[in-house]
């Protein structure tokens, strides 16, 4: 493939999250590199029949990250349980990660939106629930968006299952960035905006891709330049936007 543009993204999420863009980006004449700044921590029920009840009492369970399906695989007491237990009720996914995990138990979501956001997921459910129903969601303890706010407008019983948590990686605990050589950055979710602040090198001028909406909200409150949001999360998104707006962060390349 012909290299057609030059930049310098750091792009800050967990290596094993990263590897399809980079390969996408490199491909079209962008160099990446990737620098974790926050990390997953996945919490455990004291007792593991709390959240295999959470589950059993739902009659839909909302996935919008694989973390939350992992997270809660190792609180239930394993995949085997959840697998038998999610195929009795409907579930709805967000992310091709996420949609990816729930076939390894060969669970069939009812509703999946796979290149959509949170916002997209939200308006499916309102049309797919029934009156008041039962709703779990398993996600992280700060999780911010459209979702539950929806749901619970609309009437639906939703059980928010605080099930991981994304925290800030300290900057003694991992590589510098060399923001100097930096065009841009790709940032995933609110959670890394907040860990940006950590930064003791970040220039004013550095501008942000964002995957989604709730980030980009995130980094336009605490005052970031945001270079532009990623139609959809997947790859090919996030590749246009960057190519699309080379000349913007280059002028002239």
């Amino acid at each position: 493939m012909t290299r057609t543009v030059a930049m310098r993204v750091a792009i800050l999420r967990q290596p094993e999250r990263a590897r399809e863009l980079c390969a996408a980006l490199e491909d079209v004449g962008i160099e990446t590199a990737v620098h974790p700044i926050t990390r997953t921590v996945f919490l455990e029920p004291d007792d593991p029949d709390e959240w295999r009840t959470l589950v059993e009492s739902a009659e839909w369970v909302v996935f919008t990250s694989v973390n939350a399906v992992h997270s809660l695989i190792g609180g239930v007491g394993g995949g085997a349980w959840l697998g038998d237990s999610l195929r009795a009720r409907k579930t709805a996914v967000l992310g091709q990660s996420s949609l990816t995990a729930l076939g390894e138990m060969d669970v069939a979501p009812a509703l999946a939106e796979v290149k959509g956001t949170s916002d997209d997921l939200a308006a499916g459910l309102l049309q797919a629930l029934a009156p008041r129903s039962r709703v779990l969601y398993p996600c992280a303890g700060r999780t911010i968006g459209t979702i539950e706010d929806l749901l619970h407008a609309a009437g639906h019983d939703l059980c928010k299952l605080t099930c991981y948590t994304t925290e800030a990686i300290p900057t003694s605990d991992r590589l510098p960035i060399d923001w100097a050589g930096m065009d841009a950055a790709v940032v995933a979710a609110p959670s890394a905006v907040e860990a940006l602040d950590l930064e003791p090198n970040l220039p004013g001028s550095m501008v942000f891709a964002a995957i989604g909406p709730t980030t980009a909200r995130s980094l336009r409150d605490r005052g970031f330049r945001v270079l532009g949001e990623a139609s959809t999360p997947d790859t090919a998104a996030i590749v246009k936007l960057l190519t699309d707006q080379c000349r913007t962060v280059r002028p002239g390349s």
